[in-house]
């Protein structure tokens, strides 16, 4: 299980965009913001320098093991999130996208490279299993997908039961802590919206395999990405104010996760 409870310790909530302002749900919880806004460079792509300074002030927050990111565009941040863990471990991200473009030691990462890159960078990173994602991503076109990475895609998650893909899961992975990174882009739009192509997954399956990993796993770290982004046209919109309240409904079920 996670070894803190999120009712005790707490959850960052980054400042990269406006998209988790207004899911007020998320703040019963113990909480602290981290504010990026100010750093340029950083959408989709990041330049070495303003990673750098999104290190730096993610190394003053308090609450290090439960983190909300925004907008899936900034999904690298868990490469930096990760590189905090001190110990051998697995990821296992469900992602409607593998985020396995190579990098060829580019002197940037990117919201679809940040998998590659911690592979490259994160020795203590072992093992990655990607859950959701979608049968024609370019991951799977690679000849060189390493051997300690697995795939269980979005045709698995439509035909296969809910039992054999935690069968697969749990072979896949063996003793080391896990780092969990959720993409809501895997969810269907039904139950999340985000600005991505999405994918299969219901939120009901994504608990039950988190649950799951929950009970008999080591859980050192969540991040959650996938929040939908407005612009101060749409802030009063009927719709936008159902999608954001579709997405913090699903961050909240997460979170509940794992105080059960």
């Amino acid at each position: 299980m996670i070894d803190v409870n999120i009712r005790e310790h707490g959850i960052t909530l980054l400042h990269l965009d406006e998209t988790l302002v207004k899911q007020r749900l998320l703040l019963d919880f113990p909480h602290e913001w981290i504010d990026c806004s100010d750093i340029g460079h950083s959408q989709g792509y990041c330049e070495t320098c303003s990673l750098n300074r999104i290190r730096k002030r993610l190394a003053k927050r308090h609450y290090k093991k439960v983190t909300l990111i925004g907008n899936g565009n900034y999904h690298y941040i868990s490469f930096l999130l990760m590189s905090e863990v001190e110990e051998p471990f697995s990821l296992v991200l469900f992602d409607h996208h593998a985020d396995m473009l190579e990098s060829n030691n580019a002197p940037m990462i990117t919201c679809g490279s940040w998998v590659s890159y911690s592979l490259q960078k994160l020795p203590l990173l072992k093992k990655v299993l990607i859950i959701g994602v979608n049968d024609v991503d370019p991951a799977f076109s690679h000849k060189n997908v390493p051997s300690n990475v697995s795939f269980i895609t979005e045709k698995d998650i439509r035909s296969l039961s809910i039992k054999t893909i935690e069968k697969r899961m749990n072979a896949f992975l063996d003793g080391d802590p896990i780092y969990l990174s959720i993409d809501k882009d895997v969810l269907y739009r039904e139950d999340a919206f985000t600005n991505w192509d999405q994918g299969s997954m219901s939120l009901l399956q994504l608990i039950f395999l988190l649950r799951q990993i929950n009970q008999k796993k080591k859980v050192i770290g969540l991040d959650v990405c996938g929040e939908l982004p407005i612009s101060p046209v749409e802030l009063f919109s009927l719709n936008q104010a159902a999608q954001i309240k579709k997405n913090e409904i699903a961050n909240r079920a997460i979170l509940d996760i794992l105080n059960s």
